[in-house]
């Protein structure tokens, strides 16, 4: 059964739990409010996130307001917060009472927004046509559509598992409109993308799947990917990888995208050139993926202390091997031998030369991020052949 999400004006919302436990029996959970100031305070921060909003025909002007305070006032502000509101999200909205005084005459405020169409709260009739009208105005709405469509992947997005923010740029992110036009503006699309793979690097750390220092001060992608893919980073190793390789390939492409397009790259010209939104789209997909992936992980991994025993503290600073290989360069000019980077200083010190037959004695961690995905290790310590 799909969910629906309804803000609720009421000032006696409290003692209607009965009418709270019908409304979530038929898929639809009430958030109330007493008064507009706090209801409208609510609604500014989060109407994406709000599927219908109902309000009484007499409730609560100001937060501070008690007792026998109310009146039609709260009502217009509500009504007419909403009617500004449209141009942003023209959420439906539906008049719920049962004041005798406002039911048994024509309210200007009722008859100007609603045309007086306002539903009984003493008849169950009436109650039962709310429920029915709030899904179907609802079901009409882009934002309503996409989070039913996508329901598993937004049960992600919320303070469990990744936070609710990546709740609101997934719902930007996944909107038609956004998609048909987001190669033209990459704050729509690889941005909010790249936040969501900060959110879920911290929920990694919340849930003990890897150290502090991968998130603070901030968050560091390209070492947390890494790491959670089995790569030993920041003198952290893991027992097992976390990420198994699809989802570890999976990152690999979000961040590989992602990080560029948040600056001036050569990524810049190619959306340009295609003139489609589809690599935008086909990174979305990809990162959806990884969300579902990580509801069952941290679903099935839920113990922290647990999952704190499964990293330790390493020797990074470089490690002895004996690779023999041939010198190579790819086309963005990078010197290479195999996996292994070799920078260009290492290259111009020993008088290399494409093609020439090299032993790598050492090896350390590719720290360069324009680098590190293609080449997680950069020569140390190296020998003609």
């Amino acid at each position: 059964m799909n969910e629906y999400k309804v803000l609720w004006f009421d000032d006696e919302h409290e003692s209607f739990e009965s009418l709270k436990d019908d409304a979530n029996q038929k898929g639809i959970k009430l958030i109330g409010y007493t008064n507009a100031e706090e209801g409208i305070a609510e609604l500014e921060s989060n109407l994406i996130s709000y599927d219908a909003v109902i309000v009484d025909g007499k409730f609560y002007k100001n937060a501070s307001a008690t007792g026998d305070a109310v009146n039609d006032a709260a009502l217009f502000n509500v009504a007419r917060f909403l009617d500004k509101r449209e141009g942003i999200k023209k959420i439906p909205w539906f008049i719920f009472s049962g004041q005798p005084d406002f039911l048994n005459s024509s309210n200007p405020i009722a008859a100007e927004y609603k045309g007086n169409k306002v539903y009984n709260k003493n008849f169950d009739a009436d109650i039962e046509q709310l429920w029915m009208d709030i899904k179907k105005e609802a079901d009409q709405q882009p934002d309503t559509q996409i989070r039913h469509k996508y329901h598993r992947v937004f049960e992600v997005c919320t303070e469990k598992y990744i936070g609710e923010h990546a709740y609101h740029d997934l719902l930007s992110i996944l909107k038609k409109e956004n998609s048909e036009k987001a190669f033209t503006d990459p704050n729509l699309y690889f941005n909010p993308l790249r936040k969501i793979m900060d959110d879920l690097f911290m929920a990694s750390n919340k849930y003990g799947l890897m150290p502090d220092v991968f998130v603070k001060p901030s968050v560091a992608l390209n070492e947390s990917s890494k790491f959670l893919s089995g790569i030993v980073e920041k003198g952290y190793k893991l027992d097992t990888p976390v990420f198994p390789k699809v989802v570890s390939d999976h990152v690999r492409c979000i961040l590989a995208v992602c990080q560029p397009a948040s600056h001036r790259s050569e990524l810049d010209s190619f959306i340009s050139q295609v003139n489609t939104p589809y690599l935008l789209m086909s990174v979305t997909y990809q990162l959806l993926d990884v969300l579902l992936w990580f509801k069952d992980f941290i679903d099935a991994n839920t113990d922290i202390v647990f999952n704190k025993t499964k990293y330790m503290l390493v020797d990074t600073s470089s490690s002895s091997i004996a690779i023999t290989g041939t010198i190579e360069q790819d086309r963005s000019k990078n010197y290479h031998c195999g996996e292994i980077i070799i920078n260009y200083t290492q290259f111009n010190k020993n008088g290399f030369k494409i093609g020439d037959t090299i032993r790598i004695l050492k090896v350390a961690n590719n720290t360069n991020e324009k680098t590190m995905h293609q080449y997680p290790k950069s020569a140390v310590q190296t020998e003609k052949i």
